[in-house]
């Protein structure tokens, strides 16, 4: 079961979709729910930052992503994970 206090760590989200998300994985404790992976985060927006930057390709990132976290991620997710970063840190 899980309490209050495991919501609202920010530690864990309920699963959408079926998907698990780029720097997620599923919860062996929380059934239907996702627990963060803090390297993949951390390397996702170091990647979101070269894109944005101009410094890479969403290709290239994508790219960079996979050798730093092996896990794949393509260039149109990146985009989309991109374009929500621009999103939420502007309103």
């Amino acid at each position: 079961m899980i309490n209050e206090q495991d919501l609202s760590s920010d530690s864990l989200r309920p699963v959408r979709n079926g998907v698990v998300p780029f720097g997620y994985r599923l919860s062996d404790d929380h059934a239907g729910f996702l627990e963060p992976i803090p390297d993949q985060l951390e390397h996702l927006q170091k990647a979101i930052g070269y894109v944005q930057r101009g410094d890479l390709s969403l290709r290239n990132a994508a790219d960079w992503l996979f050798t730093k976290t092996g896990r794949k991620i393509s260039a149109m997710g990146l985009s989309k994970l991109s374009k929500n970063s621009i999103r939420s840190a502007s309103g």
